[in-house]
C-alpha cells in the first residue's frame, strides 16, 4: 500500500489509473489462465482414465467372443474364471510377500 501511495503521490491521475486498470486486468488474466490449466489438467487425468477403461473393456470384450467362437459351456466358462482368479490371487499373494518381507528387512 506504501509504494503505491507514493506512486500514486508521484504520478499524476490518468498515469496511476491506467497503470491500475493494465495491473488489475493482468492479475485477472493470470487467475483465468490458471483455471484453464487446472481444467486441462483435470480433463486430461479424465481421458486417460476413460481411455484405461475402454482398453480394459476392449480386453474382456475380446476374450469373451474368444469364449464363444470355442462354444463353451457356463460350466466351462465358470471353471475358466475359478483357475484365473485362483492364479491371479497367488501371483498376488506372491508380489506382497516378497514386499513385505523385503520391506520388513529394510525396517
Amino acid at each position: 500500500m506504501t509504494k503505491i501511495n507514493l506512486f500514486k503521490n508521484k504520478s499524476n491521475k490518468e498515469d496511476f489509473q491506467a497503470l491500475l486498470d493494465a495491473t488489475s486486468k493482468l492479475r485477472k488474466e493470470q487467475e483465468q489462465d490458471a483455471k484453464l490449466n487446472e481444467k486441462e489438467r483435470e480433463l486430461t487425468n479424465q481421458i486417460e482414465f476413460f481411455e484405461s477403461q475402454l482398453l480394459t473393456v476392449k480386453q474382456r470384450l475380446i476374450d469373451i467372443k474368444k469364449l464363444s467362437n470355442e462354444n463353451i459351456t457356463p460350466d466351462r466358462m465358470l471353471e475358466n474364471l475359478k483357475n484365473e482368479t485362483r492364479r491371479n490371487r497367488e501371483l498376488c499373494n506372491d508380489i506382497l510377500g516378497r514386499e513385505l518381507n523385503d520391506k520388513t528387512e529394510r525396517l
